[in-house]
């Protein structure tokens, strides 16, 4: 059994976590979001989790996982019994309901500071640069075929360029590209 003392302990060392004392109930935020929340007795801890998984969760453990109130439904959110957790599966629960609110930047930083995720396989696509180009090319000819002639050839070009930090990344863009293009001559 985990105590409150030891949530309280990891969930404020979390980046852009901060403690409230809300109604009686110890809650913790990431901004205005509320990620975890612990009951006034000390009994039970409510987190953040996909509203779509919630269900399974339950169904998984039921002595375990509960469903949040009715009210409480619409919010992603469940609960869990302290008694029915060891230190180790708290970390994981405190610390998948943080990574799920927070940015994903701050979470991903976290990840790798922690050793859950290797450095190289982040991959911030919206820091990349990006470059939009344009191209034009186009001719006038003349041929002689039996009765003369001329033609016209114009071709327009316009792509975008993204700047990978990812060596596997780089890899798997052109992989689609050349599959694509496989696709397109077959």
């Amino acid at each position: 059994m985990v105590t409150v003392e030891e949530i309280r302990a990891l969930a404020s060392g979390l980046p852009r976590s901060s403690e409230a004392f809300v109604r009686g109930q110890v809650k913790f935020r990431i901004g205005q979001i509320v990620w975890l929340a612990l009951s006034r007795d000390g009994s039970t801890m409510g987190f953040a989790f996909p509203k779509e998984l919630r269900n399974a969760l339950v169904e998984s453990d039921p002595e375990k996982f509960s469903l949040p109130s009715k009210s409480d439904m619409r919010y992603h959110w469940a609960h869990v019994r302290l008694e029915a957790i060891d230190e180790d599966e708290m970390r994981e629960l405190v610390e998948d309901a943080w990574a799920f609110c927070a940015p994903k930047y701050v979470a991903e930083e976290y990840a790798v500071s922690q050793g859950y995720l290797e450095v190289s396989q982040t991959v911030r696509f919206w820091k990349a640069p990006v470059y939009v180009f344009g191209e034009y090319s186009g001719g006038l000819g003349l041929f002689d075929g039996g009765g003369g002639g001329f033609y016209i050839a114009n071709a327009y070009h316009l792509g975008v360029a993204y700047s990978l930090q990812s060596q596997s990344t780089k890899q798997l863009i052109l992989q689609t590209i050349l599959s694509s293009i496989s696709v397109c001559i077959k």
